[in-house]
This record gives C-alpha cells, structure tokens and sequence, in this order.
C-alpha cells in the first residue's frame, strides 16, 4: 500500500516514515523546502514539494501519486513556552484551510483512508472523570481551529479516524527538551504521590 504523509518531517513524520517502510509500505512525504525534502529522502521515502494551504497543487499532487492512505500531521507550534495566539495563527490556518484542501484532495483522489492527528486537549475538563469518545469539547477560543478541524473531518465524505493525541515525548522534541530544561531549574516539580496523573 502507498502512504502519503503530510507534516513528514515533523516529531511524528519522521519517526513513521522509517516504521512504514520497514512494514512493507511504499510511502511519500510531502516537504515544503529542499531541506525537508533531502530528509524524507535519507529516511527512504518519496519526497513531493508542496504545501497544504495551496488547494490546487495537493489535488493535483494526490491524484498525480493516488495514494491508498493520507496521514495528516502537518502543525506549526510556536517554540515558546508562553502562548501567544498570534504565534498559533499559522497552525490554525494548517487546521482549518490545510484540512479542507486535503480533504478535497482525497476526495478527487479516492483515497481510502484519512488519519488525521488532533489533540486530547480538544476536550473540555472533566475533573477526575475519564474523557471518552463523546466526552464534550472545549469551547476556549485557543482550540477553535482543532474543534473546526474535526467537524471537517467527521462531515466529510472520505473515510478517515481522528487519533487525539496526548503530550509527545521523545528525544527531539522541542518541547520535550523545554521541559527537561524546566525540571533541571526546578520549575517542573512532580507533586503528590506516585499515582497523580494527567
């Protein structure tokens, strides 16, 4: 089966690209630089230029390469710890623009599957109540573009499963990084017992 990643170079792209390809997978990342594109390569896969904000050439680039399954997992989240929400305006255009161009895209195209990544935190608190499926989602403004993103999805005609993702740990990850940074300086206290969780 060939696998079309968006957000290919990214913490999770990069990491997939290598475990697709070891699984028998044919798979091709979208880059928006030659830079991007020189790492999908090195990591095996085919490298497309492109950019999901443009409607027309990721219709055209998905019906040039008819891939089976699309992973989306394009973002821009800021480097910084303080939230600003002009900083986030790109990742919300990537949300709501970029997810409509895709879609439209693995329509023409008749891709069989969509996975698309979202957040856990698109679901509004619910104290020490688990959070589900049907839980309900948040209505702060921060998460307008993920609440959108998803309604997207879900009213679309193009089969596709949303995986909301909790906090991502690994290695590289800027933010993860940050946060180590914040433990070492005694900011990150772990409080209570050992059977506190988020």
């Amino acid at each position: 089966m060939h696998v079309f990643i968006v957000g290919a170079t990214g913490v999770l792209g990069h990491t997939l690209i290598p475990r697709l390809i070891q699984s028998g997978y044919r798979v091709t990342g979208l880059g928006r630089s030659p830079e991007k594109l020189c790492t999908i390569e090195r990591l095996g896969g085919g490298a497309v230029r492109g950019d999901i904000l443009d409607g027309s050439w990721t219709r055209r680039l998905l019906l040039e390469t008819m891939p089976d399954i699309v992973v989306n997992l394009a973002t821009a989240i800021p480097r910084r710890l303080k939230i600003d929400p002009a900083e986030w305006e790109m990742n919300d255009r990537i949300r709501t623009q970029g997810t409509c161009n895709l879609l439209d895209a693995c329509d023409a195209a008749r891709v069989s599957l969509l996975v698309q990544e979202s957040v856990g935190y698109v679901c509004a608190p619910c104290g020490s109540k688990w959070i589900g499926e049907d839980s309900p989602r948040s209505s702060h403004s921060f998460l307008r573009a993920t609440v959108e993103m998803e309604d997207l999805i879900r009213a679309s005609r193009v089969p596709s499963v949303i995986l909301r993702l909790a906090a991502l740990m690994s290695l590289d990850a800027w933010h993860t990084q940050q946060m180590v940074a914040a433990l070492r300086r005694g900011m990150l206290p772990i409080v209570g017992s050992s059977e506190t969780y988020m």
